[in-house]
Parts: C-alpha cells; sequence; structure tokens
C-alpha cells in the first residue's frame, strides 16, 4: 500500500491518498491537485470579474440596478451558510454504485462515403475522321497523309481514354477501400469501447460486492464519494480520509473544515449617483463569527447524517467525526492545523434525531460531542478516536486505533480545562 499526502496553499486543503502501486496513487494525487487548481482558480476568477464588475465605467446607467444585484448575490452566499443542513436533508440520498459507472458515447467519427468518378466517354472515330477539301480529293499523297494522321490522332486519343478510365478505377477502389477500412475502424473503437464500458462496469460490480462484504477499502472508497459530491459553498474544501473497522463497523473521519476565509465579507452593495460609485458594506464581526460557529456544526451533522443514510447494509454502527481546520496560529504566525471537533455516535441514537427541527450546536451538544469553545478562534481538542497509521491490511492487522467510548467524559473534562 502506497500512501502520499498532498496540499494546497490557497484553499489549505490536505488530504491523504493511498493505492495499490505508486503509479496509482501518483495519479490519484495530480487528479486531486488539478482539481484544487480548478477550485483556486474558480475563487480568483470571482474575485477578479467582482473587481471589474465594481469598476465598470457605465455604472451612471446601471449603478442602481447593479447594485440590487449584487446585493442579492451576498445575501444568498449567507443564507447558504445557515442552511448547510437544511440543504442536504432536502436532497436526500445522492449518490449510488451505478453512478460510478461510465455512460459516456464513444465519439463518432465522420462517416466517409466514397466519390465514386466516372470515366470518361469513349472517343469517338467519327469525330476524328479529317475534313478532305478539293485539293485533297485531287492530289492522292495528300489526301493519304490526312487519312494517315487522324487514325494516329484516334489512336493516340483511344490510348489516353483507356488511360483514364483504368486510372479512374483505381481511385475509385481506393476511396472503396478507404471508405471500408473507415467503418471497420470504427467498428472496432465502438467494439473496444464498449468491451472497455463493460470491464469498468464489472470493477464497479466488484467493488459493490466488496462493499457488501464489508471489504475496507471498498466501505471506505463508497463512502469517501458520497462526502466528495456533497455540493458546499465555494471555498469549502470538503475533503475526508477514512478509515473502517470491519469487524466493529465502525467508520473514523477525518474531515477538513472551512476556514474564515471562505466566509462572506459583503452583506450589501449601494451605489453613489453623486460619485458614480458602488460600496461595500462589510459584514459584522458578530455575524461571522456566529455564522461560523454555526456552520462548522451544521457540517458535522451534515457528515453523519449523508453517511447514516447511505448506508442502506447498515455497514456502520458508529461514526467517529474529527473536523481539522487548517488557520493561522496568531502564536506562532505559521498556518496551523487543528482538529476543532471530535464526536462518537451510534447509528440507533442518531437515526432518533429530528434534524430539520435541532440547533445544531445544542445537538452536537447532546451528542456528548467535543469542540473547541471558540471555533472562529480555534484551539485543539484531542480526538476522541484517531486514524491508526499503522494499518496495513496488505500484511497483518486491519483494526484502527480508537479511543475508549467511555473515556469520552475524562477527554472533555480536559479539554474543557484547557479552553478556560
Amino acid at each position: 500500500m502506497w500512501e502520499i499526502r498532498v496540499n494546497h496553499d490557497g484553499l489549505l486543503a490536505s488530504r491523504v491518498l493511498r493505492g495499490h502501486t505508486h503509479a496509482d496513487v501518483q495519479s490519484k494525487a495530480d487528479l486531486q491537485i488539478s482539481l484544487w487548481d480548478e477550485r483556486w482558480a474558480a475563487l480568483q476568477q470571482t474575485g477578479a470579474a467582482r473587481a471589474a464588475t465594481l469598476t465598470r465605467q457605465r455604472l451612471a446607467r446601471h449603478g442602481k440596478t447593479l447594485a440590487g444585484r449584487l446585493t442579492g448575490e451576498a445575501a444568498l452566499r449567507m443564507a447558504a451558510l445557515n442552511s448547510l443542513l437544511e440543504a442536504s436533508l432536502a436532497t436526500g440520498p445522492f449518490f449510488h454504485w451505478d453512478l460510478l459507472k461510465s455512460r459516456a458515447a464513444l465519439p463518432a467519427l465522420p462517416i466517409v462515403t466514397p466519390v465514386l468518378r466516372r470515366s470518361p466517354p469513349p472517343p469517338l472515330e467519327e469525330r476524328h475522321q479529317p475534313r478532305l477539301d478539293l485539293l485533297d480529293k485531287l492530289i492522292p499523297s495528300r489526301r493519304k497523309n490526312k487519312l494517315a494522321s487522324a487514325v494516329q490522332l484516334y489512336a493516340h486519343t483511344l490510348a489516353a481514354w483507356h488511360t483514364a478510365c483504368r486510372e479512374t478505377e483505381a481511385s475509385n477502389q481506393r476511396n472503396a477501400k478507404e471508405a471500408q477500412l473507415g467503418t471497420r475502424r470504427q467498428t472496432a473503437r465502438r467494439k473496444e469501447h464498449l468491451a472497455a464500458q463493460l470491464a469498468q462496469h464489472k470493477s464497479v460490480e466488484a467493488s459493490k460486492l466488496d462493499f457488501l462484504r464489508r471489504d475496507p477499502d471498498a466501505v471506505e472508497y463508497f463512502f469517501s464519494e458520497v462526502l466528495s459530491r456533497s455540493a458546499y459553498p465555494l471555498g469549502f474544501p470538503a475533503d475526508a480520509t477514512l478509515q473502517y473497522v470491519p469487524s466493529t463497523c465502525h467508520l473514523l473521519v477525518d474531515y477538513e473544515l472551512p476556514s474564515l476565509a471562505a466566509w462572506p465579507t459583503c452583506r450589501e452593495v449601494r451605489y453613489h449617483p453623486s460619485r458614480r460609485a458602488l460600496q461595500e458594506l462589510p459584514v459584522t464581526d458578530l455575524w461571522t463569527r456566529r455564522s461560523y460557529d454555526d456552520a462548522l456544526y451544521q457540517v458535522c451533522l451534515r457528515v453523519l447524517s449523508e453517511l447514516f443514510a447511505h448506508d442502506d447494509t447498515r455497514a456502520l454502527d458508529l461514526i467517529g467525526f474529527n473536523g481539522w481546520v487548517r488557520c493561522l496560529d496568531k502564536a506562532t504566525g505559521n498556518i496551523a492545523h487543528h482538529c476543532v471537533m471530535s464526536i462518537r455516535v451510534k447509528r440507533d441514537a442518531f437515526m432518533t434525531i429530528n434534524l430539520a427541527n435541532v440547533d445544531p450546536k445544542a445537538c452536537f451538544k447532546n451528542l456528548n460531542g467535543l469542540a473547541s469553545s471558540k471555533l472562529f478562534e480555534p484551539k485543539p481538542v484531542q480526538p476522541l478516536a484517531s486514524l491508526d497509521s499503522t494499518v496495513n491490511r496488505f500484511n497483518s492487522s486491519n483494526t484502527a486505533t480508537w479511543d475508549a467510548y467511555e473515556d469520552r467524559d475524562n477527554l472533555i473534562a480536559i479539554n474543557a480545562a484547557i479552553n478556560r
């Protein structure tokens, strides 16, 4: 088993990738980095577009309308942060194994229809007969020479006609062969495409069977896909590292939470006609702190909800969730990676909760979750369960290291003392 950690400084994102071979894990790393680069480019483009919009020269005619549109966009971004859990509950289960099966159609090659040329009509001998005048009739040698020249010209024309016919036939045969070759090539490509698609479908079905057998790799892969396909606002890393223990049906999730850098900074845009300028009104610090704390608790409950909702085979009896944030450590001035919340939840206890009506923080606390007292100024907490980096499923043990469930209260007390 190969392992590699990839990071993206712009998004403050990090992820551990595993694979059977070095090439496999390297390809996964390249793909993850390209996805992060696309996301970062989108963020940069959004910022550049906003700056260009704010400096447009035609504000005198459209300033008020533009200000209203930008204010509406800001309101939507703020509202989206307040409804992270609600949006997920409204969507319901959104992923299944068949979504992994390739359905791409083979791009059709242009159909080449052979253009058959027609052979030129044969030359008519009558048209090559010379015209004899009075002198030709009176002088036999003159008449003989003209007749001989006409016969020679006709023979030359007839030979050229035969050559043209042969060239036309050869060209038609080449065109027909090329068309047949193109048809065969497209048929071969179609067969190869269908064979590759069938092999890919069989691979997905094999993974599905492995999942039903509770193979750790298949279980982790399936639920990783679930979490990666969950739609969050732009700037949310939504990356996770999973570890599954089949003997106890426990799944541990180390989840990357968004930093404050992903939070909106504008709540309203006003247009000033006298200055022909737009002014961004910033969000309040109080709103940022409250919405950030609330959003992180929503993300935690949303992850747990989506995992249990997609577990039709009851492969999960307990989920451990550790929420990690990359943030600026004001004490050192460096970027730190802290675990700011941790929780362990059994299926039966979680499924009795009506998430549509709960207060996220109160629900988290009621489930004996452990979190930093101020998530917007995070202090690290001790995870209730930790990934076991020594796991090697190809050699020996396939168990992860879990903190004792009964020790939760002790950890909460210790961390509460630290956060005071």
